[in-house]
């Protein structure tokens, strides 16, 4: 690693950092019995910077990877090249008002994957208001591709989820005696990557594990919290909501009531 700071400002720093990752597992199953030996690398060159202005402060980086799957015993792995680029930066307008924005770019196998967001917030300590929205994926990882049961089946055609979401933030504190947290959002996620396990009825010990992409869904949801203090005591209390749809029908609900 080599890193480098401003001598004038010590907040603005440069970090170059290569890396070497060697990982693997083993998976088996005495009653059956079949065993899988996975081993992995993975290597890389990452770039991290800050700079810090008045009202301003820039974080940015890029990041070359490599993965390699060089011995498998039950499956063909290829390897995977991915070169990233993002940065991410925060204004701070007046005492009260602020704002920011980031940006990602991965290219993974000759493909380009963006990812975007924004949020803008008003107030103070006391009451504040905040509202952003991002879109955003996320890759099929190694083991997810050619996840393995004991039937040792992968899913090289899984393709990456997006993600869309739209969020408000409430937060009201009078000091220490009471606060209050609001977060209602709406997310939309596309080609969802999921386990799904089926054979429950003739192998209950055993089923088959796969991972696939799931249709559209439609997730709308709220999150709460409240804090009462007096004297000594204090009450907390939360609350979450979630409801889910996808092809325009629920799918899940919580909670019930």
């Amino acid at each position: 690693a080599y890193s480098q700071y401003d001598p004038v400002d010590s907040m603005d720093s440069f970090t170059a950092t290569a890396f070497y990752d060697y990982y693997s597992f083993e998976f088996g199953d005495v009653s059956i019995p079949l065993y899988l030996t996975n081993l992995s690398r993975r290597y890389g060159l990452d770039l991290r910077g800050t700079e810090d202005v008045v009202g301003t402060k820039l974080n940015y980086g890029a990041e070359a990877v490599r993965d390699e799957n060089y011995f498998n015993s039950d499956a063909t792995i290829p390897s995977r090249n991915r070169l990233s680029l993002y940065g991410d930066e925060e204004f701070s307008l007046l005492h009260f008002v602020r704002a920011g924005v980031f940006g990602r770019g991965d290219l993974v196998g000759g493909k380009f994957y963006p990812a975007l967001g924004a949020s803008f917030g008003i107030g103070n300590q006391t009451l504040s208001l905040e509202a952003g929205a991002s879109y955003s994926y996320h890759l099929p990882s190694m083991s997810q591709l050619y996840f393995v049961t004991q039937n040792f089946t992968g899913n090289p055609n899984l393709v990456a989820e997006s993600d869309r979401i739209v969020q408000v933030k409430v937060n009201l504190n009078l000091g220490d005696s009471f606060s209050l947290f609001v977060k209602p959002y709406v997310r939309m996620m596309d080609n969802p990557i999921y386990y799904e396990a089926s054979g429950y009825e003739t192998q209950p010990e055993y089923p088959t594990i796969s991972v696939v992409n799931l249709n559209t869904r439609e997730i709308y949801g709220v999150d709460a919290s409240l804090r009462v203090s007096f004297w000594k005591f204090a009450a907390d209390g939360n609350f979450n909501y979630t409801y889910e749809k996808a092809n325009g029908s629920e799918v899940y609900v919580l909670p019930k009531y």
